[in-house]
């Protein structure tokens, strides 16, 4: 597999910006992601992503978006051990899978003759996997140094990367966010900070690899992601730590919201962590499986009662979490019920002009349209 994302070593991509659509060139040995334990890896190069030339295919194609167009079939996911783990690390492999598996509706399976699966191996090239699932590949790799990458935290961040998901500092809203500091990063990691694309934005930046350091704070990856209406979350186990390739050991990354978050989280997955897998993986359970930290899920035990009256019930949410559910609202009957004031569904109306909405039926898939057009919709 090759490497996708750090710029350098000689060789770039190349973006030709054409009719709204980017065409990207990858060549050959790049690497993109970084995934240090802040305690166990140390060398920025040892944990990366890789793609290869079927990824870059659909790169090509515009097919590719982080997190939606590589998610594995039915959200199973076939995966071979190299029996050159130990035991104790074949069983925090296996834990790190449960991980996962418990908190989403993922499902890890041993392979029998699968023609796509997993290889999760060791050797002494670092921590890294391949981003998302491709029909074309048929063998994806996740590689383990056994010296550095075998913890609980430090495999889950692979597996993700695995699942199909990118890290949390290139969203395309991370400027909102996030600062980056271009002058404290190490000549030739900058691109580990490129901002991807939306997954519908439209393209009316360039790509950082044809501008200069002066113009990072506005170009693009190259690469799209989605964000699945899910809120930036700081606590994010993709999220990566405020120094990481600092060239003079300050702040790369500087914060522009307060937050209680560990800054890396290698611990296991965050809330929304596991709401963007479930989201991304459309489990049917998105509003009622476990979650890892001690935020609830949507279930009907966790609510308070809907106050009772004589008159018209008040417009009002009674589950807390309804802003991390927008993206829910008019499809999951569950979210529809408990979040009437965030998903405006308290009377069944349109929130602008009806003929606005009539004009917008065509969209009615996007989650922001259905709030604002819930009868001109069919959503209630």
């Amino acid at each position: 597999a090759r490497e996708f994302g750090h710029y350098g070593r000689g060789q770039r991509f190349q973006l030709i910006t054409m009719k709204n659509h980017l065409v990207i060139t990858l060549l050959s040995s790049l690497f993109f992601s970084l995934c240090l334990s802040d305690e166990n890896v140390s060398d920025e190069g040892s944990c990366r992503v890789l793609v290869d030339a079927h990824d870059r295919a659909a790169m090509y194609s515009r097919n590719f978006i982080g997190g939606r167009s590589n998610r594995w079939p039915n959200g199973i996911v076939p995966y071979t051990i190299s029996s050159n783990f130990s035991s104790s690390q074949r069983q925090t492999i296996m834990d790190s899978i449960k991980h996962i598996s418990d908190r989403t509706c993922v499902k890890f399976v041993q392979r029998t003759n699968q023609a796509n699966y997993v290889d999760i191996f060791t050797g002494a090239s670092g921590c890294n996997a391949n981003l998302g699932y491709n029909s074309g590949r048929a063998r994806s790799v996740l590689h383990l140094q056994s010296d550095g990458c075998v913890h609980l935290g430090i495999i889950v961040h692979e597996l993700l990367h695995i699942l199909g998901f990118a890290h949390e500092q290139t969203r395309p809203d991370r400027d909102q966010y996030v600062t980056i500091s271009w002058e404290n990063i190490r000549s030739g990691t900058y691109s580990n900070f490129w901002r991807a694309l939306g997954e519908n934005e439209a393209v009316t930046i360039p790509y950082c690899g044809i501008v200069g350091i002066d113009q990072y704070d506005n170009c693009n990856a190259g690469f799209r992601t989605s964000t699945f209406g899910m809120a930036y979350d700081y606590g994010s186990i993709m999220h990566y730590g405020l120094t990481y390739f600092s060239t003079n050991g300050q702040n790369t990354i500087t914060l522009k919201k307060s937050t209680t978050a560990r800054i890396p989280n290698r611990s296991g997955m965050s809330d929304l962590d596991v709401q963007k897998t479930k989201a991304a993986y459309e489990c049917q359970d998105a509003a009622t499986a476990q979650t890892s930290t001690t935020s609830p899920e949507p279930t009907s035990s966790s609510l308070a009662p809907a106050p009772t009256t004589t008159t018209a019930k008040p417009c009002v949410d009674t589950f807390r979490y309804c802003s991390y559910y927008t993206s829910y609202c008019g499809k999951h009957s569950y979210i529809n019920q408990n979040c009437k004031k965030t998903c405006f569904n308290c009377v069944c109306e349109n929130k602008i002009a009806d003929e606005s909405c009539t004009s917008l039926k065509g969209y009615c898939g996007y989650s922001f349209i259905r709030q604002f057009c819930l009868k001109g919709c069919g959503k209630c």
